[in-house]
């Protein structure tokens, strides 16, 4: 979905052709805009992102396509086995339910494009993800680079080897978690983000071509 002009099929110079979504005040490209736009002729205004944020595409520069992946499939299986546990954790009022807010992901809203077995337009779907671990950030080469350095502090400094400055380093950062929960918990309780589920929301589907 785009923001700007264009309505209609008319485009000005470097805008791609668009027409208006219906339902909504956005402008969604055509097939010609969209060759438009992966050709480099022209660049859609105001572009902004609304799938599924765990699986935005990968920075090649700056994240580890392999590891990405890797820790996508670990997270998605956890949160299939242990979802619940985790929504319900996330609800609580008490210093575990802090540590969780501050861990997991929280819930968000997103659209999905569903095909259409008669070859129109794709659906947009609503969709919702609940409260979920999510190790992306693990797979960005500035998170290896400060991780990395830690560990060789926690080695110097507690005389320890690789192996026992990992635990160490583990350890250290989920007593940080905890003690950081309690003060919240005591002084400054945060609430728990909400979102309508998917299987509640109507189902929104906007067909560009009515």
């Amino acid at each position: 979905r785009f923001g700007g002009s264009g309505v209609g099929g008319r485009t000005s110079v470097n805008t791609p052709e668009m027409v208006s979504d219906h339902g909504t005040e956005c402008q969604v490209l055509t097939p010609h805009g969209r060759w438009q736009v992966l050709h480099g002729v022209a660049k859609p205004p105001d572009c902004k992102y609304e799938g599924d944020p765990d699986l935005l595409p990968i920075g090649g520069e700056t994240e580890i396509v392999w590891l990405v992946r890797a820790l996508y499939k670990l997270t998605a299986r956890l949160n299939r086995d242990f979802g619940e546990h985790f929504a319900a954790l996330y609800q609580e009022d008490s210093v575990g339910g802090e540590v969780a807010r501050m861990v997991l992901a929280e819930p968000c809203s997103f659209y999905r494009l569903e095909k259409r077995i008669d070859g129109g337009p794709p659906s947009r779907i609503y969709s919702t993800h609940q409260p979920r671990l999510s190790f992306r950030f693990m797979g960005s080469w500035k998170f290896l680079v400060h991780f990395s350095f830690a560990i060789l502090v926690c080695a110097f400094i507690f005389s320890a080897g690789l192996p026992g400055a990992v635990l160490l380093l583990g350890l250290l950062a989920m007593l940080g978690l905890l003690v950081l929960g309690a003060v919240r918990h005591l002084v400054h309780k945060t609430k728990p983000k909400y979102f309508k589920s998917a299987n509640a929301a109507a189902t929104l589907d906007f067909d560009a071509s009515l």
